[in-house]
């Protein structure tokens, strides 16, 4: 069975927006940084009120820090989100041309191996490497590690069925011996 499709670093972004939350030990990274920034930002705030005699600019500094941390607080997983995606886009600048990540993939299902061929080159993993397959809305991922694998987007298949693709993946995954 054959597969074609292309990908591009929006695909990849929504990789990776998928991907963090589900890594272990996410959350308790998460609402650390979290709390810490927020914090970050009202501790100004409070040794101000340390050194300041007048209750009213106790009063308003302190409601200025506090108006300051929600919005910090609320805003934060916009802004997380925000900032890996544009780490993406900087790390990856320059490299929309390339085959590798980027482009045409033609992926087929052999007997024993999953193959993917790019402009630039040939992968052949046994299906013994694949972990999983995940799906998302819009979005297939072969999973080769708890944070690497392919990124197949529904609405660019150019040949072939990626349901029936899929079907046939989960079908030889399933004759894998497990250890």
């Amino acid at each position: 069975m054959k597969l074609v499709y292309s990908s591009s670093l929006d695909d990849l972004i929504a990789f990776d927006q998928w991907l963090i939350p589900t890594q272990r030990g996410y959350a308790k990274r998460f609402w650390f940084s979290r709390i810490s920034e927020t914090l970050r930002f009202i501790l100004p705030f409070l040794i101000a009120d340390l050194f300041i005699k007048d209750v009213r600019y106790v009063i308003s500094v302190s409601v200025a820090g506090l108006i300051v941390g929600v919005y910090i607080f609320i805003t934060y997983p916009r802004r997380l989100k925000a900032s890996r995606e544009k780490c993406i886009r900087n790390l990856y600048v320059g490299d929309q041309g390339q085959g590798s990540i980027f482009g045409r993939h033609a992926v087929e299902i052999t007997d024993n191996s999953f193959t993917e061929k790019t402009e630039l080159g040939e992968t052949t993993q046994k299906f013994s490497a694949i972990i999983g397959i995940e799906e998302i809305q819009g979005y297939i991922f072969i999973m080769l590690g708890p944070s690497l694998g392919w990124v197949i987007p529904r609405n660019k298949i150019e040949e072939g069925d990626l349901d029936q693709f899929t079907a046939e993946l989960r079908n030889h995954l399933q004759k894998v011996p497990q250890p």
